[in-house]
């Protein structure tokens, strides 16, 4: 009885081990889905308020894959008090990203900061966007861990529902939970949880358009719930593989806006 026990025992770890394989697999392929070193955007972000008054802006996002990691560059370009600030991530090999910030000042340079750690949950700009939320979409797998909790039709798509556990406690989501297409990857909802597994936000792809041969999201939104507020990024240019110089993810870009050019 005992070996019975045993052996029953083993093949439910032997199972609960593939499905958590499984399911970082599908979480780091829909990370990876977009085969692209470069991507160059032109957006609009309108934040809605819980009064229902919109604050629009409008800015260039750069984000480029390689040898030194993953980095994004945003540069807010419209209206006249947002213009200048800019924001720089970096993530190297699995690690939590590395956060820069740059705002306009009274010389001819911005003022530079990395943020600790216990910053980057703070908002972009007073948009529904912390710091970390921008690299979200290609946070890596392995800083989780992943468990398949259903699958489950949404908007006409069967979908895995993953729920993703970071193993940095001092991340500030305490869980996500995921919808990824069982067909192509994509990843059209994430819940975001606190560390109380209470909802904090919802991020949501609202619209896809193929650019360049990828399906691209387009349109997303991201929607705090306690304080009734939603900030909506829409995509005007996209473009990908185009050559951006190293020197746009650099210290002289936050404080200048000016790169070297170094590739």
């Amino acid at each position: 009885m005992k070996k019975i026990v045993l052996v029953v025992s083993l093949l439910l770890t032997g199972f609960t081990l593939l499905a958590a394989q499984d399911a970082e697999q599908i979480v780091d392929s829909s990370r990876k889905r977009i085969k692209a070193v470069t991507i160059s955007t032109k957006s609009t972000m309108n934040s809605v308020n819980s009064r229902n008054v919109t604050t629009s802006r409008e800015l260039i996002q750069l984000s480029k894959n390689g040898s030194n990691g993953s980095r994004i560059a945003i540069e807010f370009v419209r209206p006249a008090k947002a213009a200048g600030n800019r924001l720089l991530t970096q993530a190297v090999a699995g690690k939590p990203n590395d956060v820069w910030t740059s705002t306009p000042g009274s010389g001819s340079s911005n003022a530079v900061a990395k943020l600790p750690p216990a910053r980057t949950a703070q908002k972009l700009l007073d948009s529904d966007f912390s710091y970390d939320d921008i690299a979200l979409p290609e946070r890596a797998a392995s800083l989780d861990s992943h468990k398949i909790l259903r699958e489950e039709n949404l908007n006409g798509k069967d979908c895995y529902v993953i729920e993703s556990t970071p193993q940095d406690s001092s991340y500030q989501y305490g869980k996500m939970i995921q919808w990824i297409d069982k067909a192509n990857y994509v990843n059209y909802k994430i819940e975001l949880y606190d560390k109380k597994a209470v909802q904090l936000k919802t991020y949501e792809v609202l619209e896809f358009k193929e650019v360049e041969g990828r399906l691209s999201p387009w349109k997303i939104k991201m929607t705090t719930i306690k304080a009734n507020t939603s900030t909506t990024i829409e995509a005007m240019e996209m473009r990908y593989d185009v050559d951006i110089p190293e020197g746009q993810f650099s210290q002289e870009w936050l404080a200048t806006g000016k790169h070297g050019s170094s590739t």
